[in-house]
């Protein structure tokens, strides 16, 4: 679960037969979107984070739980994956995604056995 930059949305994983990530209005405290991943077996999301943008544009996605996991940055508006990666194979166990502090194009991904750094191009 991660608030966006500004604190106006709210954005949580969710597992279960149809995983998505949704994003609700602080304000108004209702579903704004969902967003969804089909190209892979995600199975849950286990961390979510706003790109550091005010207007909370972007988001990276990260999936684990018993299968592989993936990495998704979505455009929230159109509610599109731009881009995936594959992160670790079943076993590894991925816990958190983060956009570096310094540099938002470097997206971070950590977990057991897992430290791995992407560059957005």
């Amino acid at each position: 679960m991660t608030l966006s930059p500004m604190k106006r949305f709210l954005a949580a994983g969710v597992k279960g037969e149809k995983p998505a990530i949704q994003i609700y209005d602080t304000m108004s405290q209702k579903k704004k979107r969902t967003l969804v991943f089909h190209d892979a077996g995600v199975k849950e999301w286990v961390s979510v984070a706003f790109g550091p943008n005010a207007e909370a544009k972007t988001l990276v996605g990260l999936s684990g739980g018993s299968g592989d996991a993936y990495l998704c940055y979505f455009q929230t508006d159109t509610m599109k994956c731009l881009a995936s990666a594959k992160v670790a194979s079943q076993g590894a166990e991925c816990l958190e995604v983060a956009f570096q502090p310094n540099d938002a194009t470097f997206i971070t991904v950590i977990g057991k056995g897992v430290f791995k750094t992407y560059k957005m191009i």
